[in-house]
């Protein structure tokens, strides 16, 4: 358990859009707009294709770590994995614990427990690649 929980804050902590502000947009998101790292900050400095961009790769990071995690040994595990890496995702040693605010990569982790779906009928899931949120129903 220990071993998975450092696996995933291995993955949550790699400060994907710090790197690619500096990599492509030109800009150190820890200077400008919100002085935060995520992929909100990415959007509002550079513009919305590298703030999607962003936005997916921060979302794979919680649910790369539960799948990983998932694949070598079983619940509650993976949970720990996922849970490491929206704390490696907040405070990143990289970056002196100055990262994003966790909400792509919780959102992914806790979505990704339940693939594949148990349902048959495709209308009923939802795919932890997108991550969309649950609706509820209109009244």
């Amino acid at each position: 358990m220990i071993l998975s929980a450092l696996a995933g804050y291995a993955i949550g902590s790699l400060p994907l859009g710090y790197l690619a502000g500096r990599r492509w947009g030109g800009v150190d998101l820890r200077a400008v707009g919100s002085r935060n790292v995520g992929a909100t900050n990415m959007y509002r400095v550079s513009g919305p294709r590298l703030g999607v961009a962003v936005m997916i790769l921060d979302m794979a990071k919680g649910a790369l770590a539960v799948a990983l995690t998932s694949a070598v040994v079983e619940s509650p595990v993976p949970v720990a994995a996922g849970v490491a890496a929206v704390a490696g995702h907040v405070y990143p040693v990289w970056l002196r614990g100055h990262g994003g605010k966790g909400v792509a990569p919780s959102r992914c982790w806790r979505r990704s427990r339940h693939w594949p779906p148990r349902s048959p009928s495709p209308a009923r899931w939802r795919s932890p690649v997108w991550c969309r949120p649950a609706r509820s129903p209109r009244a």
